[in-house]
């Protein structure tokens, strides 16, 4: 009886782990749609629009190293109706000539009901050889800043998937 206690016990313990290994998003395919070819040598600019934002980038690949830098502007109709950034995640997923991922990097976290505006990242990530094509995906909560249940909250996101 205590042996079982035990292991019920263990399995709800790893269950609620924060620590445990997430869904590995290395394998996965990038739709053709969803993938920005990359252009080797020199520094290069574009740009990613959605209907929640518009992500301007540069990168630059150095050898076997990847170094992405951007600004994120949020639409006008997130930041006119809501106005609060209450979480923000952002990352891009490097992919072979076929769409599979080879890396998958976080590029920027924000939030925590901070004014909604233009958030700045940059980032050097390793380079696999065979690396064609880039995607990214996004996912954030936006409020109108009031707390509890009288508040008005807004979910958004894109998978590069």
């Amino acid at each position: 009886m205590v042996r079982y206690a035990l292991i019920v016990f263990a399995a709800v313990w790893f269950s609620s782990c924060q620590t445990m290994p997430k869904f590995s998003e290395i394998g996965r395919v990038v739709p053709p749609e969803k993938r920005i070819s990359l252009t080797h040598g020199g520094t290069q600019e574009g740009q990613w629009t959605t209907p929640d934002l518009t992500l301007a980038y540069r990168y630059e690949e150095t050898g076997n190293r990847f170094t992405i830098s951007g600004t994120v502007y949020f639409a006008d109709a997130l930041q006119t109706g809501f106005g609060t950034l209450d979480r923000f995640f952002l990352k891009v997923v490097l992919v072979n000539g076929t769409g599979t991922t080879l890396v998958s990097q976080s590029l920027l976290t924000a939030g925590y009901r901070s004014p909604m505006g233009r958030l700045i990242f940059k980032r050097s990530i390793s380079l696999p050889t065979d690396t064609a094509a880039m995607a990214f995906g996004y996912s954030g909560k936006a409020s109108d800043g009031v707390s509890g249940d009288d508040g008005i909250n807004w979910h958004f996101g894109k998978t590069p998937f």
